[in-house]
């Protein structure tokens, strides 16, 4: 009678196990010492291709995962097992056999241990947080395009401070050059005329005197205001000379 009621016990629990397993979005499978599958949920049946959990039952990550992987996977689980350790949280990328497209795991594994406290084997839970890492990889190039982005906008504000600074000594040349080019049309409106009119003054009186005296006076004078008039001229053009045209 007891003996029925244990049998009874651990088929009700068993069947409540496969009942939770199977009601879970999450891959959750058994596995031996040897790393074969001796019990999963349709989710792990249907990531590797087959349409039952029945299916998986003795395999290993060898018959339906590319070898990098599967040799990554069995390795991994061979060393939780004679360490006796627990993986906890861990990504894992895979080929989803159905969609033949890479996917993230986080990956739980917990070594099963006997009465005696051997490890027998291991309890898996993989849960697909492939939205959740294309968002944060999404995220992460948007950060990277924003940092590039900033700068290449710094290296813009650099190139147009260095262009405005050049700007503004192109302003303030053009403003000296005017300024000197101002000052020699002025003297060439009021300066040059008091000697130039003076020599046209005494032209005048000299064609009207005949007085030898008075004459070599006039010339005497007129040189005077060539030399004052030669003196503008060369002052002149000595700022002229001088002046820096500014580059476009």
């Amino acid at each position: 009678m007891k003996k029925k009621l244990n049998e009874d016990t651990s088929f009700a629990q068993k069947n409540l196990f496969d009942l939770i397993i199977e009601n879970l979005p999450d891959q959750i499978y058994l596995k031996d010492a040897k790393s074969r599958f001796i019990l999963c949920n349709t989710p792990v049946a249907h990531n590797a291709g087959y349409k039952s959990p029945k299916d998986m039952i003795g395999k290993t990550d060898f018959d339906f995962h590319d070898l990098p992987y599967a040799e990554q996977f069995f390795n991994d689980e061979q060393s939780l097992i004679k360490l006796d350790r627990s993986l906890i949280n861990h990504e894992e990328q895979f080929l989803d056999k159905e969609t033949n497209e890479l996917r993230w795991n986080l990956s739980t594994k917990v070594p099963i241990k006997d009465n005696a406290g051997k490890v027998v084997g291991l309890l898996g839970i993989n849960r697909d947080i492939t939205q959740m890492k294309q968002a944060l990889l999404e995220r992460e190039e948007i950060m990277a395009n924003l940092v590039q982005r900033n700068k290449d906008l710094e290296q813009l504000t650099t190139i147009l401070s260095e262009q405005s600074e050049k700007l503004n000594k192109h302003a303030k040349d053009l403003e000296t050059l005017n300024k000197t080019l101002l000052e020699v049309a002025w003297s060439n409106s009021h300066e040059l005329r008091k000697p130039l009119c003076s020599i046209l003054s005494l032209i005048a009186l000299l064609k009207q005197t005949s007085d030898e005296r008075e004459r070599n006076k006039l010339i005497e004078l007129m040189e005077i205001c060539s030399t004052e008039l030669d003196g503008f001229i060369k002052q002149n053009n000595k700022k002229i000379t001088t002046l820096e045209i500014p580059e476009d």
